[in-house]
């Protein structure tokens, strides 16, 4: 019966394997340098040499080396290991440092004796030839090769620790987002409903079922921009062109709408879902709906460099001091989106109530888009 190897199976391995080649891949680098140096400092007295002997002689010295490495990198890189505390440390060192020297020096010994044939009696004459200067060597490498694993070990648990922040972070942004947007969407049904009851109380009923129609197709779109974090500026303005359509509707005559909408393809900019309706709702609130004179509603779209302005302008009506719900979370959502980067700021200029919203202009992968206007 053939037995097939799991991915469960096969991880443990690889997490064994990695370190074990990656420790023998940076000694091996030392081991070629270091042996380049011995074989051209040999040329310069005069000697010769075979650099692949010595290179495979100095790899039997580096193997208790290249274990070392692996050894602390396990220990570091346990499975539940989030931090690398003095405790962790000092438990590491202190074999580290009292243990394995003096053992690798006698393997160094035992390695040397072997090669040159002698019998194991032999390694306490190696041992004496030995200079206490090679010793030190030995162990400042050890504590070179343990304070460089725990730099490394520090390193990458800050980047992880630092990952698994971003993530929450990102993860906390998407549901506050979420949240903000299903606040302005039942604010906006709850809106549009009263807008239609307006039209049935004044017994227009033509108009009251075609706001009815409309009303649809904007709550289809609010559906499906529900479920998408950014929508085209064309369809945002399409959406808003729609819901002054229903107003109108009601309004009237007097509701006067002077659109401009700067050329360019607007289909490759984004924005927000329903980030342009909440301000031209507050327009038709705090302009026309509290006035009874005839009243014109400015709306100017342009892009200018890496950003895109929309400028509203209505008149200032008697409920005009209040900027609303929606102005509200509009604020707030682009504070979550953007940070410094948007601006949204209402003021009343030659009797006209102003809003202006500027925001980054960029493509629907979230590169800025330069605009020379």
């Amino acid at each position: 019966m053939m037995i097939n190897a799991t991915p469960s199976r096969l991880r443990p391995v690889r997490e064994i394997l990695k370190p074990l080649a990656w420790s023998a891949a940076i000694w091996g680098v030392v081991l070629v340098a270091m042996t380049a140096a011995m074989v051209a400092d040999a040329r310069d007295k005069g000697q010769e040499i075979a650099a692949l002997s010595a290179l495979g002689q100095g790899a039997l010295h580096y193997i208790p080396l290249v274990l070392l490495s692996w050894a602390l990198h396990q220990w570091f890189s346990g499975p539940s290991r989030q931090t690398v505390g003095r405790r962790e440390v000092l438990l590491a060192l202190l074999p580290t440092v009292l243990i394995f020297p003096p053992l690798y020096i006698l393997y160094q010994a035992l390695v040397v004796t072997l090669l040159r044939g002698q019998p194991l009696s032999g390694m306490g004459t190696v041992l004496a030839q030995q200079s206490r200067f090679g010793w030190w060597t030995d162990l400042l490498i050890v504590i070179g090769a343990f304070a460089l694993q725990v730099a490394l070990t520090t390193h990458r648990l800050q980047r992880e620790q630092a990952t698994i922040l971003l993530e929450e972070r990102n993860r906390n942004l998407e549901l506050r987002l979420a949240l903000l947007q299903g606040q302005l969407e039942p604010h906006f049904l709850f809106n549009a409903l009263n807008s239609i009851a307006a039209l049935v109380r004044s017994g227009d009923r033509a108009d009251a079922l075609t706001a009815l129609a409309t009303v649809s197709d904007l709550l289809r779109f609010a559906l499906r921009a529900s479920q998408r974090p950014w929508v085209r500026v064309t369809e945002e303005l399409a959406f808003v062109d729609a819901y002054l359509s229903m107003q109108r509707l009601r309004m009237g005559a007097r509701m006067q709408i002077d659109r401009r909408v700067a050329g360019g393809d607007w289909s490759t900019l984004r924005c927000p879902p329903l980030l342009f309706q909440p301000l031209v709702e507050n327009a038709v609130k705090h302009g026309v709906e509290s006035t009874t004179t005839d009243t014109l509603i400015l709306l100017d779209l342009s892009h200018r460099g890496e950003l895109l302005h929309l400028r509203i302008d209505n008149p200032v009506g008697a409920a005009s001091e209040g900027n609303g719900l929606g102005l509200g979370l509009t604020r707030q959502r682009l504070d979550a989106l953007y940070g410094g980067r948007a601006l949204l700021e209402t003021r009343v200029e030659d009797g006209m109530h102003v809003t202006t919203l500027i925001f980054p202009a960029e493509d629907m992968d979230g590169n800025a888009v330069h605009s020379d206007r």
